[in-house]
Order: structure tokens, then C-alpha cells, then sequence
């Protein structure tokens, strides 16, 4: 039987006089056991709470959308021209990127007459797995272009 105990997690120590049993081996073997599985599952749940970040670019490919797999599903989404543009003013303008959340798209929003309502069409949209973006002619000098050929377009995803 051992004499001693370690001090955090009171394992057997011997002395050399002590008898050593196969018992205190055990019961050493199950306190390391569930003192490593606890300390594995604050690890992971730490983990999980660290915010993903994830820079990058894509390339338009002129379709009317385009969706970007980042592996996670972001809480938000910054997209821009690789000059930083995201919107123009000229006329009605062009949107180019802009931030997206969950449920809430970077949208541009336009009206066709000044007694029309607004309409809103989405430029960037937050998926489970990354994002989609669209390019989508409005009217003649108005319209979203997030997905233009051969542009390329940078993005911060946090998730």
C-alpha cells in the first residue's frame, strides 16, 4: 500500500518499503483516465468558441450566382472588388460586394421611378457552408455585380 499521494490528482507514491497492490495501479489508471477526458472536452468546447476567420478570394465567372464553400457556416461575410470597391454611385449605381449575415444579404436596393416602390436584390448571401454571390443587371446603369467575369473579388468570412 502506497504512503504517499501526488498533490492535484492524489496518485499512489510509493516508498520503497511500500507493498505495492495491483488496486492502487486501477484506481490511479481510472483518475488519469477521466482527468484527460475532461480536459479533452474543455479543449473542444474552447475550440468551438474561437471565431473562424478565413480570407480569400474568388473569380467572377459571369453567372448569375456563384457560390463560395468555405466548410463552415459564417456569421458574416465582407466582399469587395480586389481595388476594395463595393459600391458605385454613378446614375442608379452598381453594387460590387458588401456585408452579409445570417438572413440578412448585402443587397442592392433600387426603384424604378421616384413614386415606385424599392426593390432590393441581393449581392452577397450567407449560406450553411459558405456564401453565394449574384450578378444581376438591373436597369441601364444600375445593377449588382458581385459575380462579374474574370474579376476578382476578396472576402473575409468570420463563423
Amino acid at each position: 500500500m502506497s504512503t504517499n499521494k501526488t498533490q492535484h490528482y492524489h496518485l499512489n507514491q510509493w516508498e520503497a518499503e511500500d507493498k505495492v497492490l495491483r488496486a492502487e495501479f486501477n484506481q490511479d489508471n481510472a483518475k488519469l483516465d477521466s482527468a484527460l477526458a475532461q480536459a479533452a472536452q474543455e479543449r473542444a468546447e474552447l475550440r468551438s468558441a474561437i471565431p473562424k476567420i478565413v480570407t480569400g478570394t474568388y473569380q467572377g465567372n459571369g453567372a448569375a450566382s456563384q457560390t463560395i464553400p468555405l466548410g463552415f457556416a459564417p456569421k458574416a461575410v465582407l466582399t469587395m472588388t480586389q481595388s476594395g470597391l463595393m459600391y458605385s454611385p454613378n446614375s442608379s449605381g452598381y453594387m460590387f460586394g458588401g456585408l452579409a449575415l445570417p438572413g440578412h444579404s448585402a443587397s442592392h436596393r433600387y426603384r424604378r421611378s421616384i413614386s415606385s416602390p424599392y426593390e432590393y436584390y441581393p449581392g452577397v448571401e450567407v449560406t450553411d457552408a459558405g456564401f453565394t454571390v449574384y450578378e444581376t443587371r438591373i436597369g441601364e446603369y444600375a445593377g449588382v455585380s458581385c459575380n462579374s467575369a474574370d474579376t476578382t473579388y476578396h472576402y473575409l468570412a468570420v463563423g
